[in-house]
């Protein structure tokens, strides 16, 4: 027997609604989500100063997926002036985290 795997189309839009209401009520990975869309012109347009926005939020969660994307914006200077200062401040929070350094 073959078994078939159906897939719906993505509604991008759709799933970009569904993330902001999320994120209002501080989901962390919907708010990751919504800024990665944002980022990316996913489901409506590009908008890297919201994206940032955003990923700050969810950094204040103690998100380190935020923290590794606030570092790659304040490095190539996407939504927010580039700053290797702070890109590396919150890229070395990542690797600590990753690296046992620092547990959350």
């Amino acid at each position: 027997t073959h078994t078939h795997t159906h897939t719906q189309p993505v509604d991008l839009p759709l799933a970009r609604k569904y993330f902001e209401i999320a994120s209002k009520k501080k989901h962390v990975n919907a708010l990751c989500s919504l800024a990665a869309m944002h980022f990316h012109g996913q489901g409506g347009p590009v908008d890297h100063r919201k994206a940032f926005d955003l990923y700050q939020i969810a950094a204040l969660h103690d998100s380190v997926e935020a923290w590794r994307n606030l570092g790659a914006m304040y490095l190539h200077g996407h939504g927010v002036d580039k700053c290797e200062q702070t890109a590396n401040h919150f890229l070395q929070l990542v690797q600590r985290v990753e690296s046992g350094q620092i547990t959350l």
